[in-house]
């Protein structure tokens, strides 16, 4: 026999946010937005060897974009190392060719354009990516489709499972009116965590790849608010 309690309140996150900061083994969310700071919760629940997974929406709104910021890093593949001596002989051999093409134009204008080939010869070429800090199948963003989106609310605390209308951000937590059911059950958890896993087959819904969701929550344009 499951148990099971039921709240609809202000401030609902007081009914199961310490839960989830006493995680022990299982911390799985299910919300189209979150705050920065329980996106930084997951992380760090993450290095303490949990199993963690988040699963949201691509609306970049502000705050949810602050949040996966926060679950997403940058990483620097180099494909071609520099090699700096050729840099430094293009470098030199520009000005001198401009200053010898005043005088002699052809081979002034033949050292700065080998400098010029050096130095881009030179250069290192690096692959910029970005990838989830907590795993690239533990973080699933899927397209957020306004006339029809993904907004389910779904918590699981190790054998908690938590459902209602509460997103986890500030908002939902602290100041809105909202619902929540609390189930014990370790087989219910088991049960919703495989369900979870797969939404994409079971109701074919489209993600975004975290490559494509680091680069766009850092773009330089105007971020919705939330």
């Amino acid at each position: 026999m499951a148990d099971v309690d039921v709240k609809i309140d202000r401030k609902i996150g007081s009914f199961f946010l310490d839960s989830m900061k006493n995680a022990k083994e299982r911390l799985w969310i299910m919300s189209p937005w979150l705050s920065p700071e329980y996106a930084r919760l997951a992380i760090e629940k993450k290095k303490q060897g949990l199993n963690v997974k988040v699963i949201t929406s691509n609306n970049y709104v502000r705050g949810h974009k602050e949040a996966l910021q926060e679950l997403t890093e940058v990483r620097k593949e180099v494909k071609k190392p520099e090699n700096r001596k050729l840099r430094i002989i293009g470098i030199i051999l520009i000005p001198i060719g401009v200053i010898i093409a005043i005088f002699t134009a052809g081979i002034g204008l033949i050292l700065s354009v080998v400098g010029i080939i050096l130095y881009f010869i030179g250069r290192g070429k690096a692959l910029i990516y970005w990838i989830s800090k907590i795993g690239e199948e533990n973080l699933l963003v899927y397209n957020y489709i306004p006339a029809h989106p993904v907004h389910a609310k779904v918590y699981i605390i190790d054998d908690l499972v938590v459902v209602g209308s509460v997103n986890l951000t500030k908002i939902g937590l602290q100041r809105s009116v909202e619902s929540v059911a609390l189930i014990k059950s370790g087989e219910l958890a088991s049960d919703l965590s495989k369900i979870l896993s797969e939404l994409d087959k079971t109701i074919r819904l489209k993600r975004i790849p975290n490559y494509e969701v680091g680069k766009e929550v850092r773009a330089k344009h105007p971020s919705r608010r939330f």
